[in-house]
């Protein structure tokens, strides 16, 4: 996309135009030459905006499937330990419950 300059410098507005006054057609072209740079300055500020966005959202999607992948392997590591908490304690309350149950019985007589 390329755009004119304008031939007027930047800040200085053509005369006003009286009522009834002709316009010349110098003048239309340098007002629209002077439109066309503002416009031009406009879609080129808005489309670096759009690219920045797109790079801002783009970096903040990699973020966002690192920390899922991290998330991810968290609750995996959690659900391995919780399993083997559960196992370990079943073992501890089988052995507790054979313990109990030898303690329980009256003493055996001899003879």
């Amino acid at each position: 996309m390329s755009f004119v300059a304008a031939q007027t410098p930047v800040g200085v507005l053509p005369a006003p135009i009286a009522a009834g006054e002709e316009v010349p057609e110098a003048r239309h072209e340098a007002v629209s030459i002077r439109i066309d740079s503002v416009i031009g300055r406009i879609a080129l500020h808005s489309a670096q905006e759009i690219e920045r966005l797109i790079a801002e959202l783009q970096s903040f999607r990699d973020f966002l499937e690192t920390e899922s992948r991290r998330v991810q392997r968290e609750i995996s590591a959690y659900v391995h330990l919780s399993q083997a908490a559960a196992k370990s304690s079943n073992i501890i309350m089988e052995s507790m419950g054979h313990w109990r149950n030898g303690l329980d019985k009256p003493p055996q007589r001899r003879g």
